[in-house]
């Protein structure tokens, strides 16, 4: 999401897997990057939703990271064959 202009304090977006992927039996991880930079930027949190189970929050920044653009790499710690979503 661009958070310059015309963007306003409280804007969302959201980017969501497809619904319930079936997780392997050896486990698995998701890669991704991201920036944000500037002194009124949000944050970014990333959630791991197991179908008829809580969500759980696994990677979330706030505020001004710098200029470059960062890795991140989480565990998606879903028992072989369950449901989840990574919103």
């Amino acid at each position: 999401m661009e958070s310059s202009a015309p963007a306003q304090a409280g804007d969302l977006a959201i980017l969501e897997s497809r619904n319930w992927l079936t997780a392997p039996k050896d486990g698995q991880c998701m890669k991704f990057f991201y920036t944000m930079y500037g002194k009124t930027m949000g944050s970014l949190s990333v959630t791991l939703q197991q179908r008829w189970g809580k969500a759980t929050t696994i990677f979330s920044r706030s505020g001004n990271q710098g200029v470059h653009w960062l890795g991140a790499k989480v565990s998606l710690d879903v028992p072989a064959g369950a449901q989840f979503q990574v919103v």
